[in-house]
């Protein structure tokens, strides 16, 4: 298996796909992998010590197969490993959770995420002490603007229902703030956002499935039959 490190950018020079592909791994395929098996995305980090960028960039490139904008390799040996460079992770703790962060490739658009941060609802410490039904909670600061306006963006969340919240918190497209924010968010809990102008809440598109299931009526070919989630375009 060989590597191939190039930008997002590079790979894609199309600024359109791009794009989608941005919102789809952020806003769609990587929400329905956490909340299908939150456990199992912190355990490989914690447990094997594994490369939390390793494992997203890898993560990227599995979406990028599952939609055919890559095609997945016959043979071991004609493997390519598509690390888009943009995107980075790591595991800390928040509010005495674990938690993975993402740095995200530079959105280009509104509502695409400067950064994603997961939060696990078990204590820091051995797995082994963890709920089995543990779950989770998925934050993105989202660019409020176009890009070559100012970097700021909105903290929004992500629920298993595949709901959509704006937090109606805006912050500097800075990791060290939009950490702090969902350290004060984590810490005193909030199921929902607070009511409020700036609130919005609705139904994700394309709302994802409870384990794995298709969506009713999204993506229906002109046969008939449904497409599966990852189906975007």
């Amino acid at each position: 298996m060989r590597e191939d490190h190039r930008t997002l950018a590079e790979f894609h020079p199309d600024s359109k796909a791009r794009s989608k592909l941005h919102h789809a791994f952020a806003q769609r395929f990587l929400p329905h992998w956490v909340f299908l098996d939150p456990k199992g995305l912190f355990l490989p980090c914690l447990l094997s010590e594994a490369d939390p960028t390793v494992m997203i960039q890898g993560r990227w490139q599995m979406m990028e197969e599952l939609i055919g904008t890559v095609e997945r390799a016959k043979d071991v040996k004609d493997i390519v490993f598509r690390r888009v460079t943009g995107l980075s992770a790591g595991v800390e703790i928040i509010a005495g959770h674990p938690a993975l962060f993402l740095t995200m490739p530079p959105p280009e658009g509104p509502t695409q995420a400067f950064y994603v941060g997961i939060v696990l609802l078990a204590p820091a410490g051995d797995p082994n002490d963890w709920p089995r039904n543990v779950s989770a909670r998925y934050f993105l600061l989202e660019r409020a603007g176009e890009a070559g306006e100012a970097d700021v963006g909105h903290l929004c969340e992500r629920t298993p229902e595949g709901v959509h919240r704006d937090l109606g918190i805006e912050l500097p497209a800075d990791r060290n703030a939009f950490r702090a924010k969902i350290a004060e968010v984590i810490h005193a809990m909030r199921p929902v956002p607070p009511a409020g102008r700036y609130v919005r809440e609705r139904p994700a598109e394309g709302a994802l499935p409870a384990k794995g299931k298709p969506l009713e009526g999204v993506g229906a070919s002109p046969t008939g039959r449904k497409k599966p989630w990852w189906r975007l375009w």
